[in-house]
């Protein structure tokens, strides 16, 4: 059976103290999503252990279609700004009333913004 001193005794709890502590901030802090950026229009989460910007699409409709404009420029600058190299984009609940042709502009605009 091995014996400690006081002094050793009370530097091992201290360490598992110190390491529990660092535990728990990771766990909680690092870990979880955080949310970047928030408007009326979209948001966007990112989760550091993944490296992953999850993306809400907003609505699309001809007649505000330089809000979801503005949103993919907000969302590149964010993509460029933390390095990100994972992207997710959520359109499940985004409504889509553009036609096909300024639908597929916006797009493409994007996608070589991100290049």
């Amino acid at each position: 059976m091995a014996t400690y001193t006081l002094t050793e005794t009370y530097t091992k709890a201290y360490r598992l103290l110190f390491l529990n502590i660092f535990w728990y901030i990771c766990s909680t802090i690092l870990l979880k999503n955080m949310v970047i950026f928030e408007n009326g229009y979209f948001r966007l989460d990112y989760t550091l252990s993944t490296d992953i910007l999850g993306v809400d699409l907003p609505d699309m409709r001809t007649a505000g279609l330089s809000e979801a404009e503005r949103c993919f420029e907000i969302m590149v600058e964010h993509v460029r700004n933390y390095n990100i190299h994972r992207l997710l984009l959520d359109s499940s609940k985004a409504i889509v009333e553009v036609g096909d042709a300024e639908y597929n502009q916006l797009i493409y605009q994007v996608s070589m913004d991100l290049m």
